[in-house]
């Protein structure tokens, strides 16, 4: 997930990739204290249920597709070593780290302070293996794997056109193979490597040359707005069954690549004048995808209190949801704050080098 600091793609890429971070906390943010919380009293075809669904899940696959990107802007002229220990140091460690602590606070009550050293060594290998430490990280070991593969990946893009319509199978596979539910995900599912490798590829295609991927979009800005918006309606009004079968993540992989490539689009179109408060964002993202979950765990509850005003429904909930996220990054951001302070230039083995 690191992001190198090429300055012609640097900033409208880190733009998005604080992008990416808000639609990832704030659909956790909705999941935790809207609709896994203490109200029970839910319409799931209200707005802001439906907005979290239709809009804000599948927002992993722009970390896929960035990274993808990347590998074909950045990566690939580094080579595949360089590539490898990037996401050895910059990933996997801080993976294995977190995934440790996050499965020993899992393990640890409070009142009183007991940590169960059983259940943390019990659950330990299938945390790390299969990203069961928090409930954001079960896309980690499918990441982890696409990198592995991406030599792979790369050789059948360039090589001769045979491998590259091979390549391009991948590109397609989502809009025929769904990815696995969450509560399939107790192992990796194959479904659920292949269906992220999709985004992965697109990434890495359009990566090759970016400046002509973005003239490209803006040439067909009209057709990839017209599709998000047809694919959006088919999700909203549920109309996700073709003779039986369920396209529904396929429809999510259409909507998230072309917003994903308007969304960039539009901060390149920025040039300069890229928000601040995305750039503070995007920093040190990788400790806010691992830990936001944690400190919305222990934040989130103490707004609870605010179910009590009914009369003022939805207002309160769209306060608290506001509230609890951009506290959620900020709490984020202080944690690397300190850890920066504490550990000076190790932190980075923590922290990744975005």
């Amino acid at each position: 997930m690191s992001l190198p600091t090429e300055k012609k793609y640097y900033n409208y890429l880190q733009s998005f990739r604080g992008f990416a971070v808000i639609n990832v906390v704030l659909r956790h943010v909705i999941i935790f204290f809207y609709l896994g919380s203490l109200n029970k009293n839910i319409n799931l075809d209200s707005a802001i249920p439906v907005f979290n669904v239709v809009v804000l899940r599948g927002a992993t696959m722009y970390f896929t597709i960035l990274s993808g990107i990347l590998f074909s802007a950045v990566f690939r002229k580094w080579g595949y070593k360089k590539f490898y220990a990037d996401k050895f140091f910059y990933l996997i460690i801080p993976y294995l780290v977190f995934s440790i602590f996050l499965t020993l606070f899992k393990n640890t009550s409070f009142e009183p302070f007991h940590i169960n050293i059983d259940g943390f060594f019990s659950m330990l290998p299938i945390d790390l293996l299969c990203g069961k430490s928090e409930s954001a990280l079960w896309y980690i070991p499918i990441f982890i794997i696409i990198c592995a593969l991406t030599p792979l990946l790369d050789t059948l893009l360039h090589k001769n056109n045979f491998t590259r319509a091979v390549f391009f199978l991948f590109v397609l596979a989502p809009l025929f193979i769904a990815r696995a539910k969450y509560h399939e995900t107790e192992y990796i599912r194959i479904e659920t490597l292949i269906y992220f490798m999709g985004p992965y590829t697109v990434g890495m295609y359009c990566g090759l040359d970016l400046e002509k991927t973005m003239q490209l979009i803006e040439k067909k800005l009209v057709f990839i707005i017209g599709a998000v918006v047809i694919v959006t309606a088919g999700l909203i009004f549920k109309m996700t069954l073709i003779r039986g079968i369920d396209i529904t993540e396929s429809l999510f992989y259409i909507q998230k690549v072309g917003l994903a490539l308007l969304v960039i689009l539009f901060f390149k179109k920025l040039g300069e004048k890229q928000p601040a408060w995305l750039r503070f964002v995007a920093k040190d993202s990788m400790l806010t995808y691992f830990m936001h979950g944690v400190v919305l765990t222990v934040t989130g509850p103490l707004l609870y209190f605010l179910y009590k005003y009914e009369n003022v429904y939805p207002v309160n909930i769209i306060v608290a949801i506001i509230f609890l996220t951009i506290t959620t990054v900020v709490i984020c951001k202080g944690i690397s704050y300190l850890l920066r302070k504490l550990l000076g230039s190790k932190a980075k083995a923590l922290l990744g080098s975005a």
